[in-house]
């Protein structure tokens, strides 16, 4: 039996070798992994950024158009009243107003009707009454997830999914006009839109759901909708240059000249690691502030239009 051993010319690897090669391999495919995570935070965080902020301006995009339609009466009916009914109500559609004031109840979302004449006959037709507001679909299992709604009337219908608020407020113009200049008020409204003192437009709201208006939002009189103005809004006989003597201290809808809109949309799912704690949005006459731990997570965007009612003063 031949004892001999050939040996080969190729040298191996020692198992020293190999345990610092493997070592080596586990450090950069952890660096790898971890990279990889990473670039999938980073791309889900951004996807639910877009589709968020796509969620929003669908929802701008729409109430924005169908606003400004409001009241088109080609045939000067008087059953097409343009903004019909401003109001303050519940996820399931019900008037919230339990205290005699909707406005500072945190349940209480802004609601919108209005008409248009799309068949141009004079005559409300189906699908010509428009109503926005804030329900949780689907209503059969609600997943406490607030959306957008838009009525034509066959119903709720879904149009934009995670709008955690809507605020609408309003301009109008109610001057006392003198149209023979005997020293009477003859009529109201000379077709300009009424401003404050510092010659401001006076945003306001229905704050108890009686179809006038009597809150002024911009209480400071500075302008603008903010931090710095008094949720709810004051008395809106104490901004107006004017004495309000068609309705008494109050302002009824068909006064309605403009609208502006606010809507936070609130991403569906949590993004781990992100908070807006402390943030607070201003949506109309309410303050938004996310209450952590849970709820800070979620990404949110707020978007603000003003729309003027063309067909208001026609």
């Amino acid at each position: 039996m031949d004892s001999n051993i050939k040996k080969s010319a190729i040298a191996g690897f020692t198992l020293i070798e190999i345990l610092i090669s493997l070592a080596i391999s586990g450090i950069l495919m952890s660096g790898v992994y971890v990279s990889y995570l990473s670039q999938n935070k980073s791309y889900e965080t951004q996807q639910r950024v877009i589709e968020m902020q796509q969620n929003l301006r669908n929802a701008m995009y729409h109430i924005t158009r169908d606003i400004r339609m409001a009241g088109f009466n080609p045939t000067g009916s008087a059953a097409v009243a343009g903004i019909t009914y401003v109001d303050f109500e519940d996820l399931d559609g019900n008037l919230d107003d339990t205290d005699g004031y909707a406005y500072d109840d945190l349940t209480a979302f802004s609601t919108l009707t209005f008409i248009r004449d799309d068949s141009e006959d004079g005559i409300v037709d189906s699908g010509e009454t428009i109503i926005y507001g804030l329900y949780d679909y689907p209503v059969s299992s609600p997943n406490t997830i607030v959306d957008l709604y838009k009525d034509e009337g066959a119903g709720r219908q879904l149009l934009a999914q995670g709008i955690e608020a809507i605020g609408f407020a309003y301009a109008f113009d109610s001057d006392p006009v003198d149209t023979d200049g005997d020293g009477a008020t003859d009529t109201y409204g000379n077709g300009s839109i009424d401003m404050d003192a510092s010659n401001n437009i006076i945003w306001a709201i229905d704050s108890d759901n009686d179809q006038f208006l009597d809150k002024a939002l911009d209480t400071d009189a500075d302008g603008d909708i903010d931090m710095s103005d008094t949720p709810g809004g004051i008395a809106i006989n104490s901004v107006t240059t004017y004495d309000l003597t068609e309705i008494g201290n109050k302002v009824d809808i068909k006064r309605i000249m403009a609208v502006k809109i606010w809507i936070l949309a609130k991403a569906i799912k949590k993004t781990e690691g992100y908070s807006c704690s402390g943030q607070t949005y201003v949506v109309g006459n309410k303050r938004v502030a996310p209450v952590p731990p849970d709820d800070d997570e979620y990404m949110r965007r707020l978007m603000v239009n003003t729309v003027m009612c063309r067909n208001a003063a026609l």
